[in-house]
């Protein structure tokens, strides 16, 4: 029989680190109170279509009265044409009990295929629990937190989240991506809005803007189905709807090839 022998110091380092792997280490702020913003740099596309959340941040324990804090915004957005506040403008409370509180940001899309960026910064400028100051950011100058940088990125005219409908079929399926890198040639993250009977597939499709709100399916080869897909479609320019008409093209027991007319879809932004 082979013997080792280990080391008692060894030993003793393994058990101590067991040990230490068992338990979490706490961590306790014991500074002052401060608030900051939750994030310092958020980026968005225009066409997200639902309102972007900027939270502000009290760090320390939750006081028992609100918080008040005041903002500004600046940067090389417009407010109207690029984005909206929801609620006070300049003005967030985080309520008493709690260590955060929410500015409501709504950002416009006027797309139009020119693809550039704009900028909002929102910077705290004081804080106050009833006649008490409450301190504003950390670090040296308590530069750290009291600013947010957020980017709203310009997005092509069809790009954005929508909620698909089948003509015939009562469920619908919400945030379908259409995606494009030139403004031209789209991505359609699923057209399987109870078509087939796996609709937990999500089947991509690939279509083109022809420049005058009418739309092409060209001829595209699907793996999953093992046949070739093609169609055309409309964009209405006042509500963004699309409007696709899918076709699924296969081959019959006598060779010819044989169209399968999908039931009209239609995707509504959110």
């Amino acid at each position: 029989m082979n013997r080792y022998s280990i080391p008692v110091a060894t030993l003793f380092l393994a058990i101590f680190m067991a040990t230490l792997s068992c338990h979490e280490q706490e961590i306790v702020y014991n500074g002052p109170d401060y608030v900051r913003f939750t994030d310092t740099t958020l980026v968005y596309k225009e066409s997200i279509g639902e309102a972007v959340t900027v939270r502000v941040h009290l760090v320390g324990k939750p006081s028992d009265t609100p918080v008040t804090v005041s903002y500004s915004v600046s940067g090389t957005a417009v407010e109207g044409r690029d984005y909206s506040i929801s609620g006070q403008k300049g003005v967030v409370t985080i309520p008493a009990g709690s260590l955060f509180g929410e500015i409501g940001l709504n950002l416009i899309n006027n797309a139009n295929n020119i693809l550039r960026s704009s900028e909002l910064l929102f910077t705290i400028n004081a804080a106050s629990q009833g006649e008490k100051s409450v301190q504003v950011g950390t670090g040296k100058n308590f530069s750290m937190g009291n600013s947010l940088r957020v980017t709203i990125e310009d997005d092509c005219l069809f790009g954005g989240y929508y909620t698909g409908k089948r003509t015939g079929y009562d469920r619908q399926v919400k945030d379908i991506a259409i995606t494009s890198t030139n403004c031209t040639e789209y991505l359609l993250s699923n057209w399987n809005i109870g078509v087939l009977s796996f609709n937990a597939d999500k089947i991509t499709l690939r279509f083109v803007d022809n420049g005058d709100n009418s739309i092409t399916i060209p001829n595209q080869y699907n793996v999953l189905l093992g046949d070739t897909l093609l169609g055309n479609g409309a964009w209405d320019p006042r509500t963004r709807q699309i409007i696709l008409n899918v076709n699924i093209k296969t081959e019959g027991q006598s060779g010819a090839d044989t169209l399968i007319n999908i039931p009209q879809l239609t995707y509504v932004p959110r």
